[in-house]
């Protein structure tokens, strides 16, 4: 593992189609924040697929997806 100085941000989107899917992904994203919870700090948004494709969410979805 490398190290800084100051936890660099890092983007972290979970699109899910059902309960089941997105508790798997908080799991995995839990196990990853405790792993490197010294080195980075996670910006999460969570998006449900047919909210995420809908036409009032879209632009906002999108912008989440493509953040560097």
């Amino acid at each position: 593992m490398w190290s800084c100085n100051t936890a660099d941000k890092f983007n972290v989107v979970i699109l899910y189609d059902c309960f089941t899917s997105v508790g798997r992904a908080m799991a995995a994203y839990l196990h990853l924040t405790r792993e490197l919870e010294n080195e980075l700090t996670p910006e999460l948004r969570i998006w449900r697929v047919d909210v995420a494709t809908s036409p009032e969410c879209a632009t906002q979805a999108n912008g989440d997806i493509e953040a560097p």
